[in-house]
């Protein structure tokens, strides 16, 4: 969701090329990353080397995108939704024993930041 948000911010296609992508997210770095400045980090990465180019510019650009609530609410009820339709039509189980709960919004992180989350499945 924050790529997505920072290549609209950035007027950034998803067809466009990696060479076509770069003026957009080097102007949204000198905009939002004070440091180091894009000339430093350019020097970091193999100048031949759009991917990595982007890659270096999407990895300091990313942490920049704040999301509202409600985006990780709707994104956490899509993950649900899409798994109750793969127990549906991939394993056949039954629509009336599937049942989804609210998003859990206060959910605990690990150790290295990853929300975690509780998944239920009873059998019968």
């Amino acid at each position: 969701m924050r790529r997505q948000r920072l290549l609209r911010h950035a007027n950034i296609e998803p067809s466009m090329s990696p060479g076509q992508r770069l003026p957009g997210l080097e102007r949204t770095y000198q905009e939002r990353v004070a440091e180091p400045p894009l000339a430093t980090l350019r020097q970091q990465v193999n100048p031949d080397d759009e991917r990595a180019w982007e890659a270096a510019l999407l990895e300091r650009l990313l942490p920049t995108v704040q999301l509202p609530p409600e985006a990780l609410g709707q994104l956490a009820s899509a993950r649900a939704e899409a798994v109750r339709t793969e127990l549906q039509d991939e394993h056949s189980a039954a629509s009336a024993q599937l049942f989804l709960q609210d998003p859990d919004r206060q959910a605990p992180l690990s150790d290295n930041g990853d929300v975690l989350v509780q998944f239920n499945l009873e059998a019968r």
